[in-house]
């Protein structure tokens, strides 16, 4: 099979595809930008916990797509120091969102 007929049959694969409302195989220039990617994953992460996002810790690229690391203030103790929760949000490469977790708690003093 020659790169012209691959092509071909790649192309009406995603026809294919879009006319049945799935992702297409291949993907033409899909991944956003680091920036948007963290836009999104905040904002979904807010949304579902219904808490504050403080910071941005991280952003790295996985096989299914994008792991953005955020810090969710989750409480304050009654000695003055906020309780921030560290969460991994998941996110294919169109930005769709696919899971979080929560990996760790840490006490820091207030407004840090």
């Amino acid at each position: 099979m020659g790169q012209d007929e691959r092509e071909r049959l790649l192309k009406e694969l995603d026809d294919v595809a879009l006319k049945i409302k799935a992702r297409p195989l291949r993907r033409i220039e899909s991944s956003k930008e680091p920036e948007e990617l963290i836009d999104i994953a905040r904002k979904q992460l807010a949304k579902l916990t219904k808490l504050p996002i403080h910071s941005v810790i991280g952003v790295s690229k996985t096989e299914e797509g994008w792991v953005i690391s955020l810090e969710v203030l989750e409480g304050s103790s009654p000695i003055g120091e906020d309780v921030l929760g560290l969460y991994d949000v998941r996110l294919d490469d169109y930005g769709d969102f696919l899971g979080f977790q929560r990996k760790t708690l840490r006490k820091c003093d207030k407004g840090q």
